[in-house]
């Protein structure tokens, strides 16, 4: 097991045994959904780590365990595996779109933030490249764009993302009007922000519960105090119910610290807000966060 013939290929044996081992991996993937996450995500890179011991020349493992490894926020060592997966080749969207998965989510954990967002806005580049109606990676993209400044760029990602009607269109219409917000578009960006909330209830999707910030935000510019108050009010409620302290943690703690900047936001957003205190409470106290 694990030994290569002489001239470098795994057996054919070799190749089915380790076949075998990432259709485990993919079935504990699928079970983390409905039971036990972190024991079904470990038995999976387990798995993986079997199957390129067996064969260490098929490039959809790495990918596999890259995804996994970026489910529990150990994004460096998914960005090792998407890396290599995207080597071996030969090259498709879903490895690049890895790596960039990878990136965005070490970006989102306030890690060098900026240069973890730039590669994967680069790997974004490179999934819609190879395939340029991929709405999911378009949409990432556009949110990528958002938090490195490139306001056009996101806004010229959200309008396609409208014109083609597709299942992220209440996020596409959220998208735009933060960034027409940024752009100075204030009326237009309102609109859009309206649009993505009302389609979000009608669709019965959760949206980013700063949506409502960004239309605060538009409101008080506006001068509309009071609508200003009851967004903020909501988009405080959202961010303490996104916080969920006891099941995102990363393994090196750094996805609390991502938390309590959420928490943070959402006391600064609605002072008022007693649930808000409680979940900040809880976090300094359970985890050690400041």
């Amino acid at each position: 097991m694990g030994i290569l013939p002489l001239w470098g290929r795994p057996s054919l044996v070799q190749q089915g045994l380790a076949l075998v081992c990432i259709n485990r991996g993919v079935e504990f993937e699928w079970a983390a959904s409905k039971g036990d996450q972190d024991l079904c995500w470990k038995k999976a890179i387990n798995e993986y780590d079997r199957a390129i011991q067996l064969d260490p020349t098929n490039s959809w493992t790495y990918y596999y365990r890259g995804l996994v490894r970026t489910l529990r926020n150990d994004s460096r060592a998914a960005i090792k595996d998407c890396q290599e997966s995207i080597r071996r080749g030969p090259p498709n969207r879903y490895f690049y779109g890895g790596l960039a998965d990878a990136y965005n989510n070490l970006g989102n954990m306030l890690e060098h933030c900026d240069e973890n967002k730039a590669g994967a806005l680069e790997a974004y580049n490179q999934a819609l490249a190879i395939e340029p109606e991929c709405a999911r990676y378009r949409m990432d993209r556009a949110r990528v764009r958002l938090d490195l400044g490139d306001y056009s760029g996101a806004l010229a990602d959200a309008n396609i993302m409208i014109e083609g009607n597709n299942e992220f269109y209440p996020e596409s219409y959220a998208i735009r009007g933060r960034a027409l917000f940024a752009l100075d578009e204030v009326h237009p960006a309102i609109e859009s922000l309206d649009r993505a909330i009302a389609m979000s209830k009608d669709m019965y999707m959760v949206l980013d519960p700063e949506v409502y910030h960004d239309r605060g935000r538009a409101r008080l510019r506006l001068g509309d105090k009071s609508g200003a108050l009851r967004d903020f009010d909501q988009a405080a409620q959202g961010l303490v119910e996104q916080s969920n302290v006891s099941e995102r943690t990363s393994p090196d703690g750094r996805y609390r610290k991502y938390e309590m900047d959420k928490l943070n936001l959402a006391i600064k957003l609605s002072p008022k807000s007693s649930s808000a205190y409680i979940a900040r409470a809880t976090l300094r106290h359970k985890y050690g966060v400041k």
